[in-house]
């Protein structure tokens, strides 16, 4: 893929060996599907420049995966990088 792909899947699943596949579906995102050796299988979306902060977006996903759990609904799970957080700031932004 690109330098920046392969930097987030490294953050987000450090010891993990993956493969990737593009989702073609869609129009506001870059998606991916990356296949774990393992077994899991993860989305990766890359945001495109509609949204202007990041930490914004990941903010609200945090909070309705955390209100559905509460509530008892099937949600997903989001991949924590190195840093603690639910998100990768590549080095080109």
């Amino acid at each position: 893929m690109s330098p920046s792909i392969d930097a987030a899947v490294a953050s987000l699943l450090p010891a993990a060996a993956y493969h990737l596949e593009p989702v073609t579906q869609g129009h506001i995102t870059t998606t991916l599907r990356v296949e774990c050796d393992d077994g899991p299988s993860w989305c990766l979306q890359r945001l495109n420049s509609q949204f202007a902060d990041e930490r914004v977006v990941m903010a609200n996903t945090e909070m309705v995966v955390g209100q559905l759990r509460r509530m008892g609904h099937p949600t997903i799970d989001l991949a924590i990088d190195g840093d603690g957080r639910p998100w990768h700031v590549g080095a080109d932004g």
